[in-house]
């Protein structure tokens, strides 16, 4: 069979039947276009098809034989496009496993609709699952590619053209600049973080108790009214996009691991207590894409958060989150968008599990099998969300996903103030509740 793959004429001597998604990865090498669900349901694996965005895994390559099919690969041959410079202008991926096919159904949206509304960048956008929550940065990319391609909008310099705005020297650092006792920032651009413990995202520093005040027990003995209520919550999955996937090249002199994973350490540990090998014979590879989410890390992380949303409620009970204000402190901040990125990730992920999150068991086996059956927020029903952190000067104290748990109370504080009905159950409106 021959197909067009990238303005390329390629030959697949397979089966007909073979998905379309394998013969771009396995056979072509393109590894840009992702398996997610295999069902066509997260979207990880769409390419444009004669122009349209389709599911590769569950497009036959018979089927698009004669076709024109663009991944990826295809599209970034012109890094130029507006698309492109506005999903780095507004730092839009986290993990960036879903990325390849967002940016291919946003560049799609924009050449059928160069002007599109929010409800349509929602609409074309959300078949394409985002297990970071990135939906409202991607929502802005796309509004600011459409800027660009109006001429409305210049692309955007690379954030490190601020470096030569610096001082010609900072204080006590002839050599760069002294932002605080933590920070530094050379003149060639290298940056130095001072910190006696690391974040890298989900959470991976040292779990410490942010606050311990009080006696409980006492102050309960000593109210005057008490108020007890039983509140529930369901098993969940981590639905993870990206496959639990690893692999070793164990010899006798050194062990190589290529994963996706936030904890590099621990891996490298793991494998040097399975292998007897010392430390400096055991290298981990990390994958420039994925790793965010599947049980990637243990770890915990110290920060606060507080969240207000904003509901409506239809009369026959449905829910809508229309906004979220998070306030954060997290100590001193070292690069605030991608806090900010984190928090709103974190909100997202969070309301997936207020919302729809719940695992259901029968004679002892999980009913549910893929995304069709265990639903995630998608880009339709990301609330708007504004995040603002505190002006601290306290050492850096991390932000892995301290957006997660407020939600949930936040949602259903809102709900009482709209119906003054209480919500102690999750998923907030399953079967038993609405």
């Amino acid at each position: 069979m021959r197909l067009n793959v990238n303005g390329e004429e390629r030959t697949f001597r397979g089966a007909a039947d073979t998905p379309l998604l394998w013969v771009l990865r396995d056979t072509l090498g393109l590894k840009g276009t992702k398996y997610g669900c295999g069902v066509g349901v997260c979207g990880s694996c769409i390419v444009l098809i004669d122009g349209e965005p389709r599911h590769a895994c569950t497009s036959r390559v018979d089927e698009v034989s004669g076709k024109s099919v663009v991944t990826i690969e295809g599209f970034a041959r012109k890094p130029e496009h507006p698309v492109i410079q506005a999903w780095i202008a507004e730092q839009v991926p986290q993990c960036g496993y879903c990325h390849p096919a967002q940016v291919l159904t946003a560049a799609w949206l924009l050449g059928r609709h160069p002007h599109p509304s929010d409800a349509e960048i929602d609409n074309a956008l959300s078949p394409v699952l985002c297990r970071c929550g990135s939906y409202p940065r991607i929502r802005r990319a796309v509004r600011r590619a459409a800027e660009m391609l109006a001429g409305k909008a210049r692309h955007s310099p690379c954030s490190t053209a601020a470096l030569c705005a610096l001082p010609a020297a900072g204080p006590g650092d002839a050599e760069g600049y002294v932002f605080n006792p933590w920070v530094r920032i050379a003149r060639d651009g290298t940056i130095t973080v001072v910190i006696d413990r690391s974040e890298m995202g989900q959470g991976a520093i040292t779990g410490l108790a942010a606050r311990d005040e009080g006696d409980v027990a006492r102050a309960l003995k000593q109210a005057s009214h008490v108020v007890e209520a039983l509140y529930e919550t369901p098993y969940l999955a981590h639905a993870t996009m990206e496959p639990m996937n690893c692999i070793a090249e164990v010899r006798d002199d050194g062990c190589d691991i290529w994963a996706g994973t936030q904890a590099q350490e621990g891996a490298q540990r793991r494998t040097m207590d399975l292998t007897g090998l010392p430390r400096e014979r055991v290298r981990v590879h990390t994958t420039y894409l994925g790793g965010g989410f599947g049980r990637r890390l243990e770890s915990d992380f110290v920060a606060e958060a507080v969240q207000v949303a904003e509901v409506s409620v239809a009369e026959k009970g449905a829910l809508r989150v229309e906004r979220v204000v998070c306030a954060a402190d997290c100590g001193t901040l070292i690069n605030p968008d991608a806090a900010a990125a984190q928090m709103e990730g974190g909100i997202i992920f969070g309301l997936s599990a207020a919302l729809h999150g719940r695992i259901t068991l029968h004679h002892g086996a999980v009913m549910q099998s893929s995304f069709e059956d265990y639903p995630l927020v998608t880009m339709r029903d990301a609330p708007e969300i504004e995040v603002h952190f505190v002006n601290s000067r306290h050492a850096p104290g991390g932000v892995g996903e301290p957006g997660v748990p407020p939600i949930a109370p936040a949602v259903a504080n809102a709900v009482f103030a709209a119906t003054g009905r209480r919500i102690r159950r999750l998923p907030l409106f399953a079967p038993a509740e609405s």
